[in-house]
């Protein structure tokens, strides 16, 4: 039964990502002919350029990761912690939900600093991080790129982006004492608190500094392709394309990543085509190149299905709510 409903949740996202690229075809009069032609006209040389930038972001990312685990005293070496990343960005490209996140928990889970849920603590800020920056900077973006007019929305994005850590920091504040009562509690609060206070501000640089990457390997290929945007609206386009495609309703962001591009761009006069074409090349500069690498890695050094599904099953029993 279980397989069947995963099954079912599966084929959902693929019908739901038809239909988008479809609704895209059939509304903007896109042409075949014309994205052939634009993919011909690319300026190689700067697609090239752009390709191995999100080795470098992912490298940005294990760093901070690295740095999470260290503060958590457990030590790991920053070869294995890239490689770990790695491994952990191919497989979530290929499994539903964030299966990919278990194989990092599961490379320092036997260390003898570690354990299954510490491991998990350390995963799960190292996502916060990103989520917030997506979140704050999709909304700012929206703001300053869509929202011009709007004086009033501007200024309550920018507030929303530059209290919302503190109060989050005083929310944990509050509850520090508590978090030895609850489980839950004491899981939420060990996973959360990294992101906040002083001691936060080196790997919110590290992921400041690994976005700017991203937006400039974004921009390359935007220029590769000759669009006439600017690098700061281009950033503010791929950082609300991410914010959409947090929405987990189509496999790998298909369908949902092209619509965006396609309603985004055509503010700066670009057509679908163009923006279906820049959709596919940034797909294959992130997605492809960081999932094969991650997948060589994964092969060369390959881990039990058993013992990962088995690390799976315990941290979803863990963070389900019960009745008591």
């Amino acid at each position: 039964m279980k397989s069947f409903k995963n099954i079912l949740s599966q084929l959902l996202k693929a019908i739901i990502a038809v239909g988008l690229i479809w609704l895209i075809i059939k509304r903007t009069g896109f042409t075949f002919n014309e994205f052939v032609d634009i993919m011909r006209g690319i300026n190689l040389w700067l697609y090239l350029l752009a390709l191995p930038g999100v080795l470098i972001v992912l490298w940005l990312k294990s760093r901070r990761w690295h740095y999470l685990m260290k503060t958590e005293g457990i030590h790991y070496d920053t070869t294995n912690t890239y490689k770990s990343y790695l491994t952990s960005y191919s497989i979530g490209l290929l499994t539903p939900g964030r299966f990919g996140e278990i194989v990092r928990v599961y490379y320092i889970r036997d260390l003898s600093e570690g354990g299954l849920f510490k491991a998990f603590q350390t995963v799960i800020a190292d996502r916060f991080f990103d989520l917030y920056f997506v979140l704050g900077g999709g909304l700012l973006s929206y703001a300053l790129l869509l929202q011009t007019e709007n004086i009033t929305f501007l200024w309550i994005s920018v507030m929303i982006v530059i209290f919302g850590l503190l109060i989050l920091w005083v929310l944990l504040y509050c509850f520090r004492n508590k978090n030895q009562k609850h489980n839950f509690i004491s899981f939420l609060y060990g996973s959360l608190y990294p992101i906040t206070g002083i001691h936060s501000m080196k790997n919110w640089l590290l992921t400041v500094f690994a976005y700017m990457i991203y937006f400039l390997q974004s921009y390359l290929i935007a220029k590769a392709l000759n669009f006439h945007i600017g690098f700061w609206e281009m950033a503010g386009v791929i950082i609300i394309t991410s914010a959409v495609l947090l929405i987990p309703i189509t496999w790998a962001g298909f369908g949902t990543r092209e619509l965006s591009l396609v309603v985004l761009l055509a503010h700066w006069g670009i057509s679908s085509e163009s923006a279906m074409a820049f959709s596919l090349l940034q797909f294959v500069a992130t997605f492809f190149i960081g999932g094969i690498t991650g997948l060589v890695i994964w092969f060369s050094h390959p881990i039990p299905r058993e013992a990962l599904k088995k690390d799976y099953e315990s941290i979803k029993q863990f963070l389900k709510f019960r009745k008591n």
